[in-house]
Formats: C-alpha cells, structure tokens, sequence
C-alpha cells in the first residue's frame, strides 16, 4: 500500500493530548474536543436495520449534516485544512463483516476468518460487485462513503486525533495492541455512535486521491481522475501516529490483508423488512437472574416425514400435537452456567449454544429449572420438534428453501458455531432450528409407525436418542426440517445440544374450571386436563370375594367424601407433568404404565407443586368403596365383563381410556385395562368396623387393584386383591389419584 504521509508524533511528545472517554458531551463541547450541532435533539442520530440475505443484519447510522474543517493544521501537506458542507447521510456501524460479505456474495476472500471480523482482502473493485450485489437485493442506493463523509463521521463532532478519544487504545486496533484482525464493535465508538473507524482494518472510500483545493466545498466527492483512491483510519498493522485526518491511498485493483470498507448512503428506505412475527411469547426464570424466552406453538395436524429424504424419513404420515410452548432460541451457554455450574462447550461465548452435552445431561439441566420456575420444562419430542421447524410452512429448512436465510451449516459457518437468533426466524418466531448446533428430542430413534400420529412419544425403549436440524459441522442435506440423526444417549458431541419446551407455561400454569360439586377439570396445560369426580362418603361391606382367600374377612369400612380420577392417569398427563414417558404401549390417551410406586410418588409430588390440591393414591377402602360405584355388580359397573373391562378375554395391551362402560359413579376402567396402585402395604384384612383405614404401617408389597389386560376375569372383580414391589415395573400397572373433598 503506498503511503503519502509524513508522521506526526509532535502532539504526542509535547503531552498536548486530553481524555475525552467518561466525560459528558457538555463537557467535551466545553473543552473544545466535540461540537454537539450534528447530533439530533435527544444527542444521538438515529439507525436503521438492512436485512441482508440469509437475514443478517447491516446497521446504519443517520448522520446529520453539518459544517466542520477538513484537514488538519499540523497534520501532512496534504490535510491542509478548508471548510466544508455535507448533507445529512447514513453510514454503517461498523465496517463490513465477513459475514455480510458472504451473505451477498456467497464467498469469503478474507485472509483472517470470522464471521464477526471485518471482511478483508478486497479492492476497490470487488467492492463495486458487492455494492451492485447489495443494492440489487435490497433495492437501497448503497456506496462507499466520500472522503469527506468519512472524516466528518470518524471525527463525530470532536476535535480528538482517533475516532472518539485521545488515547489509541479506547476506540481501536493498531499494532501496538493488536498483532491481528480483531471482531468489530470491541473497542468504545465515537460520539456518534460508530465503531472502528480508528484501527482494525484500513477503509476505503469514494475518492481519487488528490490535494485538497484551498476553497469552502458542499458534499465534495474528490478528483474526477486518478491513480489511486482514498483509504482511511489505519488498521492493526499500522502504528498510533495514524489519526482520523490522516490519507493514505492504493491501487484500486490491489487487495490487502489490513484493508476493508464500510458503506454509506445518501438516504435508505429499509424497505426489504418483514413484519416480525407476532407469536405469544413469555420470559421465564430459570436462575437467579437468568431468563429464558420461549413462544407459544399452537398445536395442529401435519405431514410429518419426507418423500425425497432418506429411508428413516418415511413412511410420510399425518401426526397431530398439542399446543406447546418452546425456547425461542437454543440453549445458550450463559443460561447453562447459571443453572449447571461449568461449561462443556467447544468453542466459549455467553450467547452461543451450549454443546458437548449428552442427553442425560440436557435432562437434568431442564429438571432443575423446571424446579426452579415451577413450570414443567422437557425436551421436545421429534413430532413437536418437527412440527415446530416446519411452522405450517413447505420450506426444505426451518423458514426458507435457501439455508443461507435460516441456518450455519458447514457450507457458511467457517466450522464454528455463531451467537443465537443470528439467522432469520422461521414462522412461528423460532431461530437456528437448521443449523448451529444440532439438537436433542424425547425420542429414541426407530423406523416411523403409521399407528403412532396422535402426540407420539416414540418407542417405548432403543439404543439411540434422535437428534434433530443439522449443525455448523453438516452437509445441507443433513440439516432439513426432516433429516433424522440419532447418536447415544450417553453422548456428548461437539456441536450437539438442545433447547427446551414445556406444555405447562402460562400465567397460570395449571387451573381448574367447570367446577361444581359433582366435578372439577384442571388442565395440565392448554389441552390436557384431568378430570376428577366427587364420590360421597359412606359405609360398605369390604371384601369377599369367592374366589379370593385374601378378601376376607368381609368387614364393615366408613370413608369420608373424596375426589377421584375419572379415568385412570394418561401417557398425556404423565409427560405433561413429567416430561417423559416410559409406558410400553404408546399413545396420549392410553393410560401411563411401566412405571414403579416410587415414580407415582414423585409425579404426585410434582403435580401439587404447580396445582391448588393435594393429590395422592387412593387407599384400597376408598379404591373399593368408588369402584363398588354404590352398586353390587361383581365389576365395576357391571356384572358382565366385557361392558366395562378390558381383560385377557378381549384384549393383548392397553386400550385409551373411557371406551367402555362407566360404574354408577361414573368412574371409567376400575375394572381391567391396568391395575391400580393403592397406597395401602399389602397385608391380611382385620376384623371388625374400620373407620378410613390405610392398611399395615409397612410391608414389603403394595396393594394393586382392578386387574388388567394381563388378567383373567376373576381378578377384575372390584374385590380381587394383587401386589407388587414398589420399585418394579410392569407394562399392565397403572393408577388414578384422589384428592380430599
């Protein structure tokens, strides 16, 4: 690069030089460093935001025209000082980004990557292309800035040698602290709000090079020939003598390491912006000054799968989901630190994802925040993921059919990971669902099943955990909205993480309605409810069944008023509240089983947390009294088997509850489909009346009842007694809850 300047270090031997940082602009007026005429009436100019492809942002200042003396005094021959005018323009914030670069141009020709750095090894010519580009995709009137539009902005209305300060080090990167590129915006910015306009990388601009003329000018644009053109501010090559009235000049076909540009513009219009998308969202805390914001997804019916993908992606199926909530962005490492403790990630940044996490891992992170926000947080299942990325639209990624728009992939990202919400969102207001990192679901990885299309779950067991949306290391094709990963459970990858969702968040996360003294729903969340009965309290003769030597001694039992389940609890209502679900025979409706009596106690415990009741098993009295139903059929409501059980006779699994016949209660399934827990330890009746009885004070087994699928009819009497060990699990024990009236 030629160079037309003698230093000057004279100002700066002399110790002529003021701070200007930390002070008020009054004060600044007063010392003669700053003239306040161009900025606006609150002391600032105003911006607007270009949206670039892919939706990377380009910020733009609102320079207010002004008078001020071009040149410097004491500066080279050639800054001779003389008066000029400039109209007002706008002006970028900082200079141009690898990452704008490539998002017009599709290429990067920078010597020194990363997306944040400013772009590089660019002549004047190149910039002309990406200006044409530019202006073409945003339909602005983009430019190089003139010479005399950059001084005036660099200076910001200060009389200072940098760009906003006396001292070198407050506003920019020059060799003596900086050996190389560094990321725009990291220094302080001049008054007028801009940044590295001093250091960093040299800036081209509109100019010929030429002496000034000697005469009072209007929005000069230089020589109309020459050999070289202008360029500005110094770079980190350069030393500290470099201030912001100081010319240099270059070929304009020659590209350097050091040189890069930023844009101007006599007017923009920001006419290529979309509405942003209005999704309901809400800021929980998840940690002591820690947020997460997540969005409303309202639930619907999709096609989930693809045609032309691989294998794993068919068959093409119609899936439905229920309403959800889900994080907006990735979980980013700020908010994993805050709730974990340390940080795993590959490459640091409070506002990257947080990645080489396993799934266990992502488990426990939503765990304690779900106990610390009193909402019921999990990973989404592959069905809600899917149907999340794909917002209701056709697009191959998760907002557009061009991944540039939407997502880091490995043909963008420079193999590394880039801050969350970078990208362009898709329709529901989600971001990075292509791309960045690649994200854990519920799920464990199998071959899709037609039967499975109401909220799926997935397979009730597997070896591997299904990943979702490609990351910043992924071929394109690896990142659509129905690629399929999957990877071990117990893995943690670099470039692997998640993001959260909950079917539980409003302002109220559960409430009940259509109350009355018969019966009460509460809803888990927006379309999941439980619906409880009210069974009036009585006496009943207990036990005595025939065919069962341990129903008796028949006895005299009184319980109180109660509330009771409707139906027995369902897979829904058990991942709305738990946020997984381990049942063998899969569907919302069908009721949880596979699980232990110490689970029970813990999703009882969890559910009274986030409700106004106090919910717990019913003891084998009050099982009984209810099932009895104020009738004496053998089965709950009938004496024929088949009107109001599933058993051995008429099924091999479980069916979704409430499709038989109710009891007199109108209480569904006491009989067969699962047997219930009761709360009662498993021991020998007593004789004599008993007023609320709650069994033996231990044991060693839990009292079952009702019978199941699993069993003959003899044991879907509303007399049979079974047991079980409380930490096993069988695929035909499931339960329903009571509450005190």
């Amino acid at each position: 690069m030629r160079k037309f300047i003698k230093f000057l270090f004279l100002l700066i031997s002399c110790g002529l030089i003021q701070a200007c940082n930390n002070v008020s602009l009054q004060e600044l007026e007063e010392q003669n460093l700053i003239d306040t005429s161009a900025l606006d009436e609150k002391g600032a100019v105003s911006q607007a935001t270009i949206m670039l492809p892919g939706g990377v942002p380009l910020e733009v200042l609102r320079i207010n025209g002004g008078t001020f003396m071009m040149g410097n005094e004491v500066g080279n021959d050639d800054e001779t000082p003389r008066q000029v005018t400039l109209d007002y323009y706008y002006i970028s914030k900082y200079e141009i980004t690898q990452e704008q670069w490539q998002a017009v141009t599709g290429s990067n020709p920078s010597n020194t990557i990363g997306y944040n750095y400013p772009v590089e090894s660019v002549s004047y010519y190149d910039i002309q292309n990406f200006i044409e580009s530019l202006n073409s995709y945003t339909g602005e009137q983009f430019r190089l800035p003139t010479e005399a539009e950059w001084e005036y902005a660099a200076k910001g209305g200060a009389n200072t040698m940098y760009s906003g300060s006396e001292f070198y080090d407050d506003v920019g990167w020059f060799v003596n602290n900086s050996n190389s590129l560094q990321e725009v915006g990291t220094k302080q910015p001049n008054a007028y709000g801009l940044y590295d306009m001093s250091g960093n990388v040299w800036e081209w601009v509109y100019d010929w090079y030429g002496e000034y003329p000697t005469y009072e000018e209007s929005n000069p644009t230089g020589p109309s020939y020459g050999e070289y053109r202008v360029v500005r501010g110094g770079s980190h090559n350069s030393s500290i003598d470099i201030g912001v009235t100081l010319r240099n000049g270059s070929e304009p076909d020659a590209s350097y390491n050091d040189a890069g540009f930023r844009l101007a513009a006599s007017d923009v219009t920001a006419n290529n912006q979309e509405e942003e998308v209005e999704n309901e969202s809400l800021t929980i805390n998840i940690a002591e000054y820690t947020t997460m914001e997540v969005i409303r997804i309202p639930g619907g019916e999709f096609n989930m799968g693809s045609d032309y993908g691989d294998y794993n992606e068919t068959p093409v199926r119609s899936v439905s989901v229920s309403d959800f909530y889900m994080g907006k962005y990735e979980v980013t490492q700020a908010q994993w630190v805050a709730v974990m403790g340390y940080n795993p990630s590959t490459y640091y940044g409070d506002n990257y994802p947080v990645d080489n996490i396993s799934w266990e891992e992502a488990v426990n992170f939503l765990e304690r925040i779900s106990n610390y926000s009193g909402y019921i947080f999990r990973l989404p299942t592959e069905a809600e993921w899917e149907y999340a990325a794909k917002a209701n639209e056709n697009f191959t990624y998760a907002g557009s059919d061009n991944i540039n728009d939407v997502g880091w992939v490995g043909s963008n990202s420079f193999e590394a990971p880039s801050e969350v919400g970078t990208k362009k969102s898709n329709a529901f207001g989600l971001y990075d669902m292509t791309g960045n990192i690649s994200e854990w679901v519920y799920d464990w990885y199998d071959t899709y099943s037609y039967d499975d299309t109401y909220n799926p779950y997935g397979p009730a067991y597997g070896t591997y955990k299904v990943l979702r949306g490609g990351s910043y290391l992924t071929i394109d094709d690896a990142s659509t909205n129905t690629y399929r990963g999957y990877i071990l459970p117990t893995g943690s990858v670099q470039a692997l993480g998640f993001r959260a969702v909950s079917s539980t968040v409003q302002e109220d996360p559960i409430y009940e309605e259509e109350e009355n003294d018969y019966s009460q729903t509460i809803y888990l969340n927006e379309s999941v409810t439980m619906e409880i009965i009210r069974i009036p309290g009585g006496s009943f003769n207990m036990g005595g069944d025939s065919n069962h030597d341990n129903t008796f001694p028949i006895h005299e039992v009184a319980v109180n008023d109660f509330y009771m389940c409707k139906y027995e609890i369902t897979q829904d209502q058990w991942f709305a509240v738990m946020g997984y679900n381990t049942s063998s025979h899969r569907g919302g409706n069908y009721p949880v089983e596979s699980i232990s009596y110490n689970d029970i106690i813990n999703f009882i415990n969890r559910l009274n947390e986030i409700t106004s009741y106090s919910f717990r098993l019913p003891t084998e009295a009050e099982w009984e009294y209810a099932a009895n139903g104020g009738e004496t059929y053998q089965y709950a409501g009938s004496s024929s088997i088949n009107s109001v059980a599933w058993s051995n006779q008429t099924s091999n699994s479980t069916q979704y509850v409430g499709q038989l016949n109710p009891n007199g209660y109108g209480l569904y399934d006491m009989s067969g489909n699962v047997a219930e827990v009761c709360s009662d330890w498993f021991g020998n009746y007593l004789y004599g009346y008993q007023n609320n009885p709650t069994g033996p004070t231990s044991g060693t087994y839990r009292v079952i009842r009702g019978g199941s699928f699993a069993h003959n009819y003899s044991y879907c009497s509303t007399k049979a007694r079974l047991s079980f060990y409380p930490t096993s699990k069988y695929n035909y024990v499931g339960f329903r809850l009571v509450a005190d009236y």
